[in-house]
């Protein structure tokens, strides 16, 4: 070491910044050090404080631990002091050198001491991480006063209590250091303790990545779960940046375009601001690369150079890699934080927004596609938007150095570089375009896939699975087609982003050659690689940027269709609230106090620019009364409802409410995939008294005994697991849950069975029902005029118009509506008694059962090399065999050049410049095919393999869906499918064969760099195996966790997915309901809960490229250590060879292992495909190969024998058990039974839906056990509740198959009186829209479908009238009657009218067939199992208003009258007894008792034999009522012969009652009379049901 005695004596004054003459050259200035290493550092700390300090007093206490504290006050203190004392001392100093900036460096210090210690303060006690500032401060000023205490350590006459103090001072700077460093976790407040580590992590835990270690570990030892994951840190979560975007969004000006990035900045703008400072500091490491490469060389090259130069090389070499490390950790960190804040916005932004729209505007396709498809694009394309900005600096700082090194040929690849930017830019304006058309196809296939996924049941009992599944694979063809020009343009991109690093060389070397020939210089190594490595360092960047344009300028189009989105017109909702007088502050409000609702000329229509469907409303509803709408199908029920719940457009008028949020039940129940419970109490909370009486309302009780899990069962996607009566009175049960003061039913009992039907009208709508007990107004639309008598208010619509509106008693002058209701009384009668609502249950006892937490699979931490195998087995051998050739062709093009340019250099420097021409011909030739190597490679892999493995794969997921078992939809959540088809899929198309290309690129390419590396030295190849054992660590520990990640992220997504389709499917519920803010709140769980993996998945990633920097900086150190020391032995040109290959070799290995990842994550979807393939059983059994006469059934003979069944294989009792039926060719049976009873399971039984555990079904002789099942189903003709509409023209739909004219079309339209809304929407081509049709129309539509179907000999009509009205129904059963009188015909109806007339009934009670025999034999045997048969309805309440109990008689046999009452508090106005016999019907005799004397009786089951008397009663006659013991009853009027009525039960009963008959006659022309005088129309006491 030379001493500093040599120095000039102002040499340290100077500002340098080297020192000249002494020190070896090799130092600084003490002037350069003290302005750079302790005035600057400490200036922009006092800059920056007060900022901070002002952050840090606005926020509250969080840190307790004064221990601490104290320890770093005391620690700053002494740090002070010994700042203060070197003040003193370099003012006192004698000796001159640096004195002046010493001094003030000092005192500058000094003021940093005390900046610092208000900042530790306040740091530890409001910020829950350790300082930031302050980390960062410290950590570089102890470097800095180490390379000072170096330079007064080499002065040996300097001031020795200077240098004392400066030792003293950098020890307690660094005691300091570890105590601000130390994390805070465990003196934290309580609140703040289950946070994420990440949360308590200061710089240099962030910079190394730390916190993920824990997870890394827990994750390679143990399979992992969501709850194992660490949470997302506070201002990442959606609660905290959905609802500042949201607000933002609804302030600003939206209709400028782009306005959607402005707030995004605006709203983000720190975190995305946040990654530039470490992207600068990695700029400057990057870039120092090549200047140490040179140095090297030269170092090398030159023998006179001191090794001391050396030794400080490989110093210099393990900073740049460590700061490498470092820098790019702390800037990918802040980065991915910014995309994952960005990625939570815009999803909850576009689920607010779809809350907000119109229904008839909406299409969940639309959303989902907008929040997974181009959010995740989105996400994927601004991940190099700070590498545009960065390269673009980086590729500027390069050509600089080239030009210093090559000359003018720094411009060629410039120049290179330009073209094929601009060639880039003019292709990606296509890109928006070419992507747009394949998000469309996409989003068509979704679509698609999830109607057909919510309407499987239809599809397979109409035999359209055959059908389905190709349209469904054609669709996914379509998508593929359309992606096509993506991918090509894609293919053209990389190639044409390889263009800089393959040609530029090529031609830069050209031009460099041919100057230097001119000037007799030449290309010798040091040069060369110098060049080269700023090649690699200008050309990677500039490959990222064009390959990231794509991308880019894809995630802009992605913006662009969200921003429309967001922009989209929101629901406007013309409702207000009503005002009492009082608030009103006037005595003249025109709105009634008693209203609940108000409408004055109200039109209502679904498109602004169509004639309104309704015209003119004016009602008013009453407030805490019962309010029915009837109309017939299509008449505007349902759209007058939507209209009070805002969802209909307001053409013109008003409309008040007393309050928005309603409860509201539609026709189709809406139900989640949740709890029956949690369906039922929905987001309200729960009250078990409450929760009983619902239950016993809605006639739930017995269904919750038969379900496996009580009320925990879980209802499947679209209450799959559920039959449609459950469905719908889960819906009612929700709405009467809800505790509202207004509660809407659109048509919810004509899915329920008759008996059903009057339970919950009388146990919910009664007298004493549960919501007039809640003082809830209630308001029920319905085409059944029989509850009418029960409403204390009517609206009957018409002809787009209210017709009449008023008490029932005012409105039964109507002659058509009292006609109407006569047509409806033998389809069932409303009896109303208080018993049932005497005798609600004062708690329902839930079924508490736990979840068992399923094992998790290992395979998801150890991999499965097998699932590879199944993703080859997709391609043929020769596409395999092709890429695998490409691929290795391309990784010798990319390594073998570098090897000529060394041969190259070694000739230049035997004959320079003589082999010039040669070696560049070469070169060219290597590096052309080459970039045709590469375009080739993308090509190959995203156009060729991605399509054939895409394509099939959709396949092999498509056919397992479809020939899944119905009971495979009921237990497993929609959303976990569509995610298959959704997330998988996507998956398949890009992620894996870009991950499959670069890792097979990459690994070949790094296994021919490992060579090239060792080429320096053997003693590199020393090194290796501890390199590779690093490598199989890393990579173990990484794969394990990284892979789990990755399908915890697509696993966390599908509940997201499936909360998106729920949430609109039911959005009209939830929005009445006023739920929206809870959904969003449920939804900002959900994407916290899909946001951890994501973010964690890419955090990982990072921890993987730190991990490898450092690996590689160490093995960059031993290679230029080996060379140091080596000096003399090794090659410069391989040294140069191999440190050139480290620069890239660096990335080549980050995106091999990152890429390996993305790779055994991507393959998760093949493997999640492989196993839903594996896991999905087939309902298609091999046995089942028999194929029938094409004719068959020809007969329609069907045989049940035997028949037991059950949905799950362990279930302990039979869903059905034990059913022998034998049905005749051509004969008509009925199935009837209460809800759940197993009609519909047995009708499943039938279509092979449901398999049987026992028994046989014979059709025609022919055991369909044996028949393939889609056979089955497309020979029996089907008539569900739903039909389904496949993608097409209303041609396609009425007839899928293509086998019938358009003659024949047109006439079951007719037929089925839609062909007027059909014709009107365009005819038989038109695209068939299911908003097209209202719920009963859809019906109609599918009766038609079977119309077509008629020469097969069997058809099941499954609830088939349920939507209908009792006209619209006599039409279709005249219909049926006459199309298809020759064929057998199996029907489970509601309605008795419809199957009274039938050969057999069968009567259906758990499980069983309890009777089976005529509706005569059956109703003369009154038996207790057929509710709607024997009429054993349960009691009716006495109406409040109308008075009288009701007895009322169906359609009667030849020799039977039948009736049911069962009454009670007959002290009311009278008794209404209604007598029917085939000589009057249908002018029915109606009685009205008054002046009842006796107050008790009761009745349980009465048959009326014989016949009617003589003498019909009249006005004025006598009417006496003895009720005797032993269950006689006799019933004696006006002389004429008393009818005897014998109770089959054998309570004694004994009462007596009479009075007078005030009313008689027909129910068409019924007169008014009190003791035999005629009175006016206005004579109360007439009531018809």
């Amino acid at each position: 070491m030379n001493s500093s005695f040599g120095c000039y004596p102002d040499a340290n004054d100077v500002f340098g910044p080297s020192v000249v003459g002494c020190r070896d050259g090799f130092d600084f200035t003490i002037a350069f050090e003290q302005y750079f290493y302790s005035l600057a550092p400490s200036v922009l700390l006092l800059l920056v404080a007060p900022w901070r300090l002002q952050i840090l007093s606005r926020m509250h206490q969080k840190v307790n631990g004064n221990g601490l504290r104290l320890i770093k006050m005391s620690a700053i203190a002494v740090f002070a002091v010994l700042q203060l004392t070197l003040i003193i001392l370099w003012a006192t100093n004698s000796d001159p050198r640096a004195q002046k900036p010493s001094l003030a460096a000092s005192v500058i210090s000094f003021a940093t001491t005390l900046v610092i210690c208000a900042l530790s303060a306040l740091e530890h006690s409001k910020s829950l991480r350790p300082s930031f500032l302050l980390q960062g401060y410290l950590l570089l000023t102890i470097i800095f006063d180490a390379a000072l205490l170096r330079t007064l350590w080499l002065i040996p006459s300097f001031n020795s209590s200077i240098r004392d103090v400066h030792i003293a001072t950098m020890v307690i700077k660094s005691v300091i250091l570890v105590l601000e460093a130390k994390e805070k976790r465990s003196y934290n407040k309580s609140k703040y303790r289950d946070i994420s580590p990440e949360e308590y992590s200061g710089l240099y835990n962030q910079s190394v990545l730390w916190w993920l270690n824990r997870l890394i570990w827990q994750g390679a030892r143990h399979v992992l779960r969501p709850r194992d994951l660490y949470p997302l840190t506070h201002n990442m979560t959606a609660d905290a940046l959905g609802p500042r975007f949201w607000s933002r969004w609804t302030k600003c000006d939206r209709t400028t375009g782009g306005q959607l990035l402005r707030e995004l900045i605006k709203l983000l703008g720190s975190a995305l601001f946040a990654p530039v400072m470490p992207r600068v500091a990695l700029i400057s490491f990057t870039l120092c690369q090549p200047l140490l490469l040179k140095r090297l060389l030269q170092f090398l090259t030159s023998e006179d150079q001191h090794v001391r130069i050396g030794y400080g090389l490989i110093g210099a070499y393990g900073v740049v890699y460590l700061g490498i490390g470092a820098s790019s950790a702390l800037y990918w960190h802040r980065h991915y934080r910014f995309l994952v804040m960005l990625r939570g916005t815009l999803i909850t932004a576009i689920f607010r927004k779809a809350t907000e729209l119109n229904i008839a505007a909406l299409d969940s396709s639309t959303s989902v596609t907008l929040m997974s498809t181009d959010v995740e694009r989105i996400v994927r394309g601004l991940l190099d938007i700070h590498e545009f900005w960065a390269n673009i600096i980086q590729v500027g700082i390069c050509a600089w150095l080239i030009q210093i090194e090559l000359g003018l040929a720094c411009l060629v690849p410039i120049g290179v570089a330009l073209i094929a930017f601009g060639i880039t830019i003019w292709l990606s304006t296509f890109t928006t375009a070419f992507q747009m058309k394949w998000v469309t196809k996409i989003e068509e296939r979704l679509g698609f896939t999830t109607s057909m996924l919510g309407a499987m049941r239809y599809i397979k009992l109409s035999g359209l699975a055959p059908k389905v599944g190709p349209l469904l694979e054609r669709a996914r063809v379509r998508e593929v087609r359309a992606a096509g020009q993506f991918r090509l343009l894609s293919a053209v991109s990389v190639t044409l982003a390889n263009v800089p690093l393959l040609i530029s060389p090529v031609i830069t070397f050209a031009v460099y050659t041919a100057i230097a020939v001119k000037h007799g210089t030449t290309l010798d190594a040091t040069r060369l690689f110098t060049a080269l490595s700023l090649l690699l360092l200008l050309s990677e960047p500039l490959f990222n940027v064009f390959g990231g344009l794509i991308d880019f300028m894809s995630a802009i189009g992605c913006l662009r269709r969200i921003d429309a989105f967001l922009t989209k017109p929101s629901r406007v909702d013309n409702r207000r609230i009503l005002q009492s007088s009082a608030e009103q502050g006037t005595a003249n409000s025109s709105e009634p106090e008693v209203a609940c609702i108000s409408i004055e000329d109200g039109y209502f229509g679904w498109a602004q620019d169509r004639e309104p469907i309704l015209k003119a409303v004016d009602i008013t509803i009453p407030r805490g009364q019962f309010t029915l709408i009837s109309s017939p199908v299509a008449s505007g029920k349902s759209t007058l409802l939507k209209g009070i719940l805002g969802e209909v457009p307001l053409a013109k008028g008003t409309i008040r409410l007393s309050r928005k949020d309603v409860a509201f039940c539609d026709q189709s129940a809406w139900l989640t995939n949740a709890s029956l419970r949690n369906n039922i109490i929905g987001v309200s909370t729960f009250d078990a008294d409450l929760y009983a009486a619902v239950i016993h309302c809605c006639d739930l009780a017995s269904d919750l005994e038969q379900l496996p899990g009580g009320d925990q069962t879980i209802v499947g996607s679209k209450g799959f697991a559920l039959s449609g009566g459950q469905k719908q009175r889960i819906g009612i049960a929700r709405a009467a849950y809800a505790r509202k003061e207004l509660a809407i039913f659109d048509d919810v009992l004509s899915a329920l069975d008759m008996a059903t039907q009057n339970r919950i009208f009388q146990r919910l709508f009664g007298p004493k029902g549960l919501l007039r007990r809640l003082g809830t107004t209630a308001v029920l639309a319905t085409h059944a005029n029989r509850f009418l008598p029960h409403a204390d208010h009517v609206i009957v619509l018409g002809e787009g118009k209210v017709l009449e509106q008023g008490p029932y008693m005012r409105l039964t002058m109507n002659k058509d509506l009292a006609e109407a209701e006569t047509s409806e009384a033998s389809s069932g009668q409303v009896f109303l008694d208080s018993e049932d609502n005497d005798e609600l249950p004062s708690q329902y006892s839930p079924h508490e059962g736990k979840a068992q937490e399923v094992p998790l699979d290992k395979s998801r931490q150890l991999g499965d090399f097998q699932v590879y195998r199944y993703y080859f087995a997709a391609l043929s051998w020769a596409v395999a065999a092709i890429f695998f050739v490409l691929q290795i062709s391309w990784a010798f093009l990319s390594c073998f050049p570098t090897i000529w340019l060394k041969w190259w250099t070694d000739d230049n420097a035997r004959h320079p410049n003589e082999r010039n021409a040669y070696y560049i011909g070469v070169y060219t030739a290597l590096q052309v095919v080459g970039l045709i190597s590469s375009g080739l490679v993308t090509w190959w892999s995203f156009n060729i393999m991605a399509v054939n493995t895409g394509v099939k794969l959709h396949e092999i997921l498509a056919r397992a869906v479809m020939s899944a078992p119905m009971i495979f939809f009921s237990s497993t959540d929609s959303g976990s499918i569509l995610t298959r088809f959704s997330q998988d899929i996507q998956l398949l198309d890009m992620s894996l064969p870009l991950a499959l290309q670069v890792v097979v690129t990459n690994m070949l390419i790094c296994i021919a760099q490992i060579g090239l590396i060792a080429s320096a030295s053997a003693w590199i190849v020393v090194s290796f195996p501890l390199l590779l054992a690093t490598f199989y660590l890393v990579q173990k520990y990484y794969l394990r966790t990284s892979r789990q990640m990755r399908l915890l992220d697509l696993e966390q997504k599908a509940p997201l997915y499936t909360q998106f389709v729920e949430t609109l499917d039911g959005l009209a519920t939830v929005r009445a309901f006023s739920w929206q803010q809870n959904y969003i709140n449920r939804n900002h769980e959900l994407v916290d809960g899909s946001q951890k993996p994501f973010y964690l998945m890419y955090m990982i990633q990072r921890w993987l490229a730190l991990v490898l920097d450092l690996i590689i900086g160490s093995l960059a150190v031993l290679v230029v250590g080996i060379a140091v020391a080596l000096r003399d032995s090794v090659s410069p040109g391989f040294t140069g060879v191999s440190l050139t290959q480290i620069i890239s070799f660096t990335a080549y290995l980050k995106l091999m292992i990152m890429f390996w990842t993305q790779m055994e994550t991507s393959i998760g979807a093949v493997a999640r495909i492989r196993q839903f393939n594996t896991d999905t059983p087939n309902e298609n059994l091999p046995d089942e190969n028999s194929e029938p006469s094409s004719q068959w059934p020809d007969e329609g003979r069907l045989r049940i024998s035997n028949l037991s069944a059950s949905y799950s294989e362990d279930a302990e009792k039979m869903t059905l058990s034990n059913i022998n039926i034998v049905i005749e060719p051509g004969q008509k049976i009925g199935i009837c039974g209460r809800t759940g009873s197993g009609k519909s399971s047995l009708m499943l039984t039938l279509f092979r839906l449901l398999d049987l555990k026992s028994g046989k079904i014979e059709i025609d002789g022919i055991d369909i056990s044996k028949v393939l099942r889609d056979t089955v189903r497309s020979r029996l003709i089907s008539i569900a509740e739903e039909p389904f509409y496949l993608p097409g023209t209303i041609r396609d739909n009425v007839d899928p198959y293509g086998r019938t004219t358009d003659e024949e079309m047109i006439e079951v339209l007719k037929k089925s009186m839609i062909w007027d809304t059909v014709l009107s929407k365009g005819g038989l081509d038109a695209e068939l829209d299911s908003a097209m049709f209202s719920h009963g129309q859809r019906q109609l539509f599918g009766i038609a479908r079977a119309l077509l179907r008629r020469d097969y000999k069997v058809l099941v009509l499954d609830e088939a009238t349920s939507s209908v009205d009792s006209e619209t129904d006599k039409v279709i059963q005249d219909i049926i009657r006459a199309e298809f009188k020759h064929h057998t015909i199996i029907s489970v109806a509601h309605r008795l009218e419809t199957i009274l007339d039938f050969d057999r009934i069968a009567v259906m009670d758990h499980g069983r067939v309890v009777e089976y025999d005529s509706p005569s034999a059956l109703m003369a045997n009154q038996s207790i199992h057929a509710p709607p048969l024997s009429l054993t309805h349960p009691p009716l309440l006495n109406h409040p208003h109308s008075g009288p109990h009701m007895l009322r008689l169906p359609h009667p046999s030849p020799s039977t009258l039948s009736a049911l009452h069962d009454v009670q508090d007959v002290n009311h106005r009278g008794i209404l007894v209604a007598l029917a016999h085939p000589s009057t019907h249908p002018r029915r005799q109606l009685l009205v008792l008054k002046d009842v004397e006796k107050e008790t009786a009761n009745i349980l089951q009465v048959a009326i034999p014989g016949e009617l008397p003589e003498r019909l009663p009249r006005c004025g006659d006598t009417v006496e009522v003895r009720v005797q013991r032993g269950g006689r009853i006799e019933i004696g009027f006006g002389g004429a012969n008393a009818l005897e009525i014998v109770a089959e039960d054998s309570e004694e009963v004994s009462a007596f009652f009479g009075g007078v008959i005030a009313e008689a006659g027909s129910a068409s022309d019924l007169v008014a009379c009190v003791d035999g005088e005629k009175k006016s129309e206005e004579t109360p006491g007439v009531l018809l049901c």
